[in-house]
C-alpha cells in the first residue's frame, strides 16, 4: 500500500502474502498460549517453603501470567490485522477500487490493530 499523487495504491499481492504471514504468526501465538497454559501457568517450581523459595515461586507465577497476557494481546492484534487485511482485500480487489482507494478508509480499517496492541488484559 503506497500513496502516489494523492491516491492510495493497494498492492493486493503484497496483502495476500501478508495475510499468509499473519496466519503463520497466529498459529505460533496460539501454540505459545497453549504451552503457557498447559506447562507454565499453574505449575510453579517446587522450591521449598523458605522465604527465598516462596519469593521465587511467586516471581515465576507472575512472570508466567505476564507472558500469557502479552501473547494474548499479540494474538488479538494479529486477529485484528487478519480481519483488517481481509476487509481491505475484499474492498479493493478490483483495479477501479484500488485506484479510488482512500488512505483514511484503510487507516480506519486498520485501527483495531493498534487498539489490540494497547489493551491490557
Amino acid at each position: 500500500m503506497t500513496t502516489e499523487y494523492g491516491k492510495t495504491v493497494v498492492d493486493v499481492h503484497s496483502l495476500e502474502d501478508f495475510q499468509t504471514a499473519l496466519n503463520n504468526h497466529h498459529s505460533a501465538a496460539v501454540s505459545m498460549l497453549k504451552t503457557i497454559e498447559n506447562k507454565l501457568w499453574h505449575v510453579s517450581p517446587k522450591l521449598g517453603t523458605f522465604s527465598d523459595g516462596n519469593e521465587m515461586s511467586n516471581y515465576y507465577s507472575t512472570t508466567a501470567n505476564d507472558y500469557h497476557d502479552r501473547v494474548q494481546r499479540l494474538k488479538s492484534a494479529i486477529e485484528a490485522a487478519q480481519q483488517a487485511t481481509k476487509t481491505i482485500l475484499a474492498t479493493y480487489k478490483t483495479a477501479e477500487a484500488r485506484n479510488d482507494a482512500n488512505s483514511k478508509d484503510i487507516e480506519r480499517t486498520l485501527a483495531p490493530v493498534g487498539t489490540a496492541l494497547k489493551e491490557k488484559a
